[in-house]
């Protein structure tokens, strides 16, 4: 009963969750970006016709943006069939980020259940969810949050087998890390990391604490072996999708040393965030400023509590970022949220030794104060946030193409006129209005006028970033979600 009561209250809090992380959700940030609108135009040809935009049938990776972006199996795939389910939306496209974050908070509670009681591992569920980060990603259709469950599952199982060993969950652990080589690129450097890692801890268990069999690294090699093994022929089949020479090079000491040491620079993890302002809202760090204090006191507390389990998750920590040193990747928190977890956890144990201390009144003080200053660091990036981040990253999103095609569907059923689409808008808009053909119309639906070359068709609705004028009338302008964006408009012939 206690069990079922305790699954009741998690679900509770992750559906109100889930209610406030979409708030919102289509219009912040405002307007879609490319690599968005590439996903969810494939998602919904893989879900309409089971074929990419390059007419590859069921692929494994999907060539974008007129092959210069590979987008990953999990992203697409998810994307396609929640499309499948529903239909294809906006709204659905950016839920599938809803869904990877709730989902991992949900995971990252049993891994603290692993160890500590509920009220400590409610807490640290609700110190998880509050990285900036997190809201930050739930609101982007891209691939950034996409490891999360299968990183956390890994490590669920990994640790629970140190616990109660079965084989079985090494199977689940290895497995679970190779599907996560597919949920975002940048796990490509880090997924070597952790198998490596994974080897070693096992053979420490068996070994020095006795725990499991001496040849358990077998089952977790079975598990990681079904989808890694394959890499070799998918890079030959999808050249660049795994591995990019291009992108990838050895550093020298220094620039090696610089990488590194710049993903624990505390400056950018609890203050200033991603340098790309789309990733962050430049006044706001991976991590909120106040669980500075839980990291200091949950790294101290390590030693003290003295266990395999905590050491291994300070290691992961630790050796993340080894092989991003190959990529130059300075001061990107968006390829760095697999951190979340690692720091996340260690949150917990700092705050665990704050409700340990002894003296009643210094407890209460502590906690109160690590309690207020967490609520006012987050509503403050909260209101920034859905106010000011927008204005910040609108030239990086497309106009309010969602509104103009739902109004372009709507007025020319309710007129009977053909629908049609500037070709001008078309050629600058493409990725973008692909996605939102496949929302509101079927291919033969949405027609392409060509101002230069083509009269205005009879029966035409157009919609079209140049406002009417002389035979023409505007039927609906749709403002621009922000100042600096385009406002689009329904036009057709005056009658």
């Amino acid at each position: 009963m206690k069990k079922i009561r305790e699954l009741a209250i998690i679900i509770l809090l992750i559906i109100i969750i889930g209610l406030f992380l979409s708030y919102k959700l289509t219009k912040i940030p405002p307007g879609i970006n490319i690599d968005e609108s590439s996903i969810g135009y494939n998602a919904a040809l893989v879900s309409r016709t089971l074929k990419d935009e390059n007419n590859r049938l069921l692929p494994v990776f999907v060539l974008t943006l007129g092959g210069k972006d590979w987008k990953q199996p999990v992203r697409i795939y998810a994307t396609a069939l929640l499309f499948k389910i529903f239909g294809p939306s906006y709204f659905g496209l950016r839920f599938i980020s809803v869904i990877c974050v709730l989902i991992s908070g949900f995971i990252f509670y049993f891994i603290l259940r692993l160890f500590f009681s509920i009220s400590v591992a409610l807490i640290g569920f609700f110190l998880y969810l509050s990285s900036p980060s997190l809201l930050l990603q739930s609101h982007l259709a891209l691939e950034n949050v996409d490891l999360l469950p299968f990183v956390l599952l890994w490590l669920y199982f990994l640790l629970s087998y140190s616990l109660k060993p079965k084989n079985s969950k090494l199977v689940f652990s290895g497995i679970f890390l190779g599907v996560s080589f597919y949920a975002y690129k940048g796990m490509r450097t880090v997924v070597p990391v952790y198998l490596i890692l994974s080897v070693l801890y096992l053979f420490y268990l068996s070994f020095f604490k006795k725990v499991g069999q001496k040849k358990s690294f077998i089952y977790f090699m079975a598990g990681s072996g079904l989808f890694l093994w394959p890499i070799k022929i998918l890079q030959t089949k999808y050249a660049g999708a795994i591995y990019d020479p291009a992108g990838v090079g050895l550093p020298s000491f220094f620039q090696a040393s610089l990488v590194y040491l710049s993903s624990f620079d505390f400056s950018f993890l609890f203050l200033k965030g991603d340098k790309m302002l789309v990733h962050s809202t430049g006044r706001d760090g991976l991590f909120l400023l106040p669980t500075l204090i839980l990291f200091f006191l949950g790294f101290t507390r390590i030693a003290k509590e003295n266990k395999n389990q905590f050491y291994l998750i300070l290691f992961c920590l630790i050796v993340t970022p080894l092989l991003l040193t190959t990529v130059n990747s300075i001061y990107r928190a968006s390829r760095l949220m697999v951190f979340v977890p690692f720091f996340s956890f260690i949150f917990v144990l700092g705050f665990k030794s704050i409700v340990e201390i002894n003296n009643k009144i210094l407890k209460l003080l502590a906690t109160g104060m690590i309690a207020i200053l967490l609520i006012i660091n987050y509503v403050d990036f909260a209101k920034n946030y859905f106010a000011e981040y927008p204005k910040l990253i609108s030239g990086d999103f497309s106009p309010d193409f969602d509104h103009s095609f739902f109004q372009l569907k709507k007025l020319s059923s309710e007129k009977r006129l053909d629908a049609y689409i500037e070709y001008n808008d078309l050629n600058n808009h493409r990725a973008d209005i692909e996605f939102f053909r496949e929302v509101y119309f079927n291919e033969s639906d949405l027609k392409v006028w060509a101002r230069e070359v083509e009269s205005f068709p009879e029966n035409g609705l157009i919609l079209t970033s140049i406002s009417a004028s002389g035979e023409l009338e505007n039927i609906m302008s749709i403002p621009s979600l922000q100042k600096g964006q385009k406002t689009f408009y329904v036009v057709k012939k005056i009658d």
